[in-house]
């Protein structure tokens, strides 16, 4: 299975996201992979400032162009799920979002990151591509559920599960996550039954 995690605006936490469900896939035994195809190369640094910590992670991350993505389905084992971390624009995520089973929207409740993500459902509803909206940083649990109801008004498919606001989420960048997911781990479950 191929999901790609996808939102037009930087900085809405993609790479974390990717990483995080991969330590939750690869938690559950999944043979899961990163394809890091933002320019950035931030979730391929990542895994390289983990090593250098002499920390292992439970999957591979390895960069990838468009014509790797093209030939994915080709190349991936039977049993893979393969997560790519997109950049916020150009000709690959339209490539990702093609070759994918599902995508994963992250977002923050706020109104303006809140109508990009919006603004992307929009593009997976027209493209008729499966997908959930994933809000991120949640810092108060009534915000969300306006959040929640606004993206559901608006005809948009959204997770249950929300990832709460933590400090210490930005000490783990670089490093393998600990035992605790930060949310992530709901996040998965629901997400398990997509891959299942």
């Amino acid at each position: 299975m191929i999901i790609s995690v996808i939102n037009l605006k930087g900085g809405s936490g993609k790479t974390t996201t990717a990483m995080a469900l991969a330590t939750a896939a690869a938690r559950h035994n999944r043979n899961v992979s990163v394809l890091d195809t933002d320019p950035q190369g931030d979730a391929t640094t990542w895994a390289g400032d983990a090593e250098d910590a002499g920390e292992t992670l439970p999957f591979t991350v390895d960069s990838a162009n468009i014509g790797k993505l093209k030939r994915l389905r080709k190349t991936m084992a039977d049993d893979e799920l393969v997560i790519i971390d997109c950049p916020p624009a150009g000709n690959v995520v339209d490539v990702a979002c093609d070759v994918s089973d599902f995508v994963i929207v992250p977002a923050t409740q706020g109104p303006f990151e809140l109508s990009h993500a919006l603004e992307t459902a929009e593009s997976l509803d027209a493209a008729g591509k499966p997908y959930a909206l994933l809000l991120l940083k949640v810092e108060n649990n009534k915000l969300a559920g306006n959040a929640v109801n606004l993206i559901r008004e608006r005809g948009a498919s959204v997770f249950d599960a929300s990832v709460p606001k933590r400090v210490g989420m930005q000490k783990v960048i670089g490093h393998a996550f600990p035992s605790n997911l930060n949310g992530y781990e709901d996040v998965y479950s629901e997400l398990e039954e997509v891959i299942a």
